[in-house]
This record gives structure tokens, C-alpha cells and sequence, in this order.
């Protein structure tokens, strides 16, 4: 119940939802990707990203200079996986 509650808690905010469907659709993107696609500096973007890595949303794998974000998917918590399917099967997912 404790993922659900960070999980909800990350998404309630606009920003952070809206950089989850990117890395939902995208696979895997960078903090500076994340950053020009959504217009926000990318200190901004990393805390976003923090806080969302720390909810068990998205994770971030280091590949060579780079840390490349993507949704947590494969999470061992069913609720994680359940709120991300949610979302990606979501016909109206695009957040303004």
C-alpha cells in the first residue's frame, strides 16, 4: 500500500505525470532530453526525476557519460505496474 501512496503522491504532480508518459513512450530518455521536450531546466527536470525514482516509477541506468530514465515497467510491485499500464493504455494520456 506504501508504493501506491508514493506512486500517487509523484503523479499528483502535472510536471512529473507528463515526464512519466514521455518516458512511458519514449523507453529511455536523458535528464537533458526530458528537459528541452518538456521546456524545463534540467535541475528542475533531475529533482522531477528523484522524486519519481524515489515513488518507484522510473528508474535511471548509466550508460557511459549519460543516465538514461525510463518507466519502471518491469517494478516488483504489482501496484507500480498496474498505475504505469494504466497510464500507457490511456487513449487520452497527452497532459496539457
Amino acid at each position: 500500500m506504501e508504493d501506491m501512496v508514493r506512486a500517487f503522491s509523484a503523479l499528483g504532480n502535472r510536471r512529473r505525470f507528463k515526464i512519466v508518459v514521455s518516458l512511458l513512450e519514449s523507453g529511455g530518455i536523458t535528464v537533458g532530453e526530458i528537459s528541452r521536450w518538456h521546456r524545463i531546466h534540467q535541475t528542475a527536470a533531475s529533482r522531477h526525476l528523484r522524486k519519481l525514482e524515489i515513488a518507484g516509477l522510473v528508474r535511471g541506468e548509466q550508460r557511459g557519460p549519460h543516465v538514461y530514465y525510463s518507466a519502471e515497467v518491469d517494478s516488483s510491485s504489482l501496484a507500480i505496474r498496474s498505475i504505469l499500464g494504466i497510464i500507457k493504455r490511456s487513449p487520452k494520456r497527452r497532459v496539457k
